[in-house]
C-alpha cells in the first residue's frame, strides 16, 4: 500500500473493446472480429500507457470492467494497474453545449458514476435494474434486462433523469451512497458548460448537491482548471478537476497529451480518490 507522498497517474474515463457505443478498437492486424486478439492488443497498449489507475467506462454497464478484471492475467494486463468501474449515464433533464452547430452530436449530458471497486457486482446490477423507463407499449423496462430494447443502432433510445439516478442510488446504497461512489460531470461538450450561458438551474442544483468531480476538456485542461478553481465560476462551488482520455480507439491514447494527464497524490484506492 502506498502513502500520501506518492503521485500516481489516473485516467478515470477510458473505454475498452466491446464498449456499448463507438467501439473502434482493433487487433494488431487492424481487425475487430476476434475479440480475444483485440483485448490482448488493448492490454499491451495499456501497459505502455503508463497510467496507474483506470476508470473503465461504459454506457449503463460494468460488463467490460468485470471482463477485464477477470481476464487481465490471460490478456497480459500489468498487475499493478488499478481498475475502477465508471458507469456513463446519459440523462434527459440537463442540457449541454453541442460540440458544433449542425454536427449532430447529442445535446444531452453524460454523467459518470465511479464506483468503489470493492462493491459486489450484484449491487451494481441491482442499480441498473432500478433504472427504469417506459417503452412505446407503456411497459416498464430497465437497463439490465432490457438493453436490446434501449440500445439500437448505436443509439440510446430511452433516457433517464438525474432524479432517476439519485433515486436508484439511494434505493441500492442508501442516503449515504456517496460512501460507495463519486459522481463526475464533464465541463465540456456533453457536460453542462455553464460558463457558456446554456446551463439550466436544475443543472446547477444537481452539480452543487451531488457532483464531486468535474472532468476538464482534454485539449484545454489548464484553461478549465483555472476557471473552475475560481470562487465566482458559474457553478458557485469549487470542484476537484480531473481529465480523461475518453478513448474509444487506441489512437486516442497516443493522442492524449502528457500535459493533460491527471496526477493525484493519494493511494491507488477509491478512498484515496475520495
Amino acid at each position: 500500500m502506498g502513502n500520501f507522498s506518492d503521485w500516481y497517474n489516473w485516467d478515470l474515463h477510458i473505454h475498452t473493446p466491446e464498449t456499448e457505443l463507438n467501439d473502434n478498437f482493433q487487433d494488431e492486424n487492424g481487425h475487430r472480429e476476434n475479440k480475444e486478439d483485440v483485448w490482448k492488443r488493448y492490454c499491451k497498449e495499456i501497459n505502455g500507457y503508463n497510467a496507474d489507475v483506470l476508470g473503465i467506462t461504459d454506457y449503463f454497464s460494468v460488463n467490460n470492467y468485470f471482463k477485464l478484471k477477470e481476464n487481465r492475467k490471460k490478456w497480459g494486463l500489468r498487475d499493478d494497474i488499478v481498475l475502477m468501474p465508471n458507469m456513463e449515464l446519459r440523462v434527459n433533464d440537463i442540457t449541454s453545449k453541442k460540440r458544433a452547430k449542425g454536427s449532430g452530436d447529442s445535446s444531452f449530458v453524460n454523467l459518470h458514476i465511479i464506483f468503489d471497486p470493492n462493491i459486489d457486482r450484484e449491487y451494481l446490477d441491482k442499480f441498473l435494474r432500478k433504472l427504469t423507463v417506459t417503452d412505446i407499449d407503456d411497459k416498464e423496462i430497465n437497463f439490465k434486462e432490457d438493453r436490446d430494447k434501449i440500445f439500437i443502432n448505436q443509439e440510446i433510445k430511452y433516457l433517464i433523469s438525474t432524479k432517476d439516478v439519485i433515486k436508484a442510488l439511494e434505493n441500492v446504497f442508501g442516503k449515504n451512497f456517496s460512501d460507495k461512489c463519486l459522481i463526475m460531470l464533464p465541463n465540456t461538450q456533453d457536460g453542462i458548460v455553464l460558463e457558456s450561458g446554456n446551463g439550466s438551474q436544475n443543472g446547477i442544483n444537481f452539480a452543487k448537491r451531488y457532483v464531486s468531480l468535474l472532468q476538464a476538456r482534454t485539449n484545454k485542461a489548464q484553461e478549465d482548471i483555472e476557471y473552475l478553481r475560481k470562487k465566482d465560476n458559474s457553478y458557485g462551488k469549487i470542484f476537484s478537476v480531473v481529465t480523461g482520455s475518453d478513448a474509444h480507439r487506441l489512437d486516442d491514447l497516443e493522442n492524449f497529451s502528457n500535459r493533460s494527464r491527471t496526477w493525484i497524490k493519494a493511494d491507488k484506492t477509491f478512498n484515496g480518490l475520495k
